[in-house]
């Protein structure tokens, strides 16, 4: 019998890990803000990662965040958040994993999206948004590992 973490042909299959802290963004800062008035609320859906968001001279550095930006530069996987957290009230964390067949490219930002719910309008209700991006120093991601990235969000 294989232990969790151990591959089919009982190779283990390396796991990187690392944690990412992301900026709010000026959107979501506007809803957030809005529901403490008329009730509006954010779900959070997923994540999404992408090619952008580390200097391409050095790629050991990220490049700072934009908040007023409502989508990543390069966008090559979505999926969902495997677990949410609260640390503490002013602090959101999200565990997100990529799988060895999912988003095998060069990575250096991560976005959480967000649903719109019980807007009094209902204008905005269904509305996806950005609601937080996070940028990182490059990392390579290939078939054979999987990637585990803890997002901060400090709300």
């Amino acid at each position: 019998m294989l232990s969790f973490g151990i591959a089919e042909y009982g190779k283990p299959v390396p796991v990187v890990s690392f944690e990412v802290v992301a900026k709010t963004t000026s959107l979501a800062r506007r809803f957030i803000a809005r529901g403490r008035v008329d009730g509006t609320s954010l779900v959070t859906r997923g994540f999404l990662v992408g090619r952008g968001g580390y200097d391409p001279f050095n790629p050991s550095l990220a490049t700072p965040v934009n908040p007023d930006t409502n989508w990543l530069t390069d966008v090559v996987w979505g999926g969902f958040i495997t677990a949410i957290e609260f640390p503490n009230p002013n602090c959101v964390c999200y565990y997100c994993e990529l799988l060895e067949a999912e988003a095998n490219w060069a990575l250096g930002e991560i976005a959480i999206f967000s649903e719109v719910q019980n807007s009094p309008g209902a204008i905005e209700d269904g509305t996806f948004l950005i609601s937080a991006i996070g940028h990182f120093p490059f990392k390579a991601k290939n078939l054979n590992m999987k990637m585990a990235i803890r997002v901060l969000e400090q709300i």
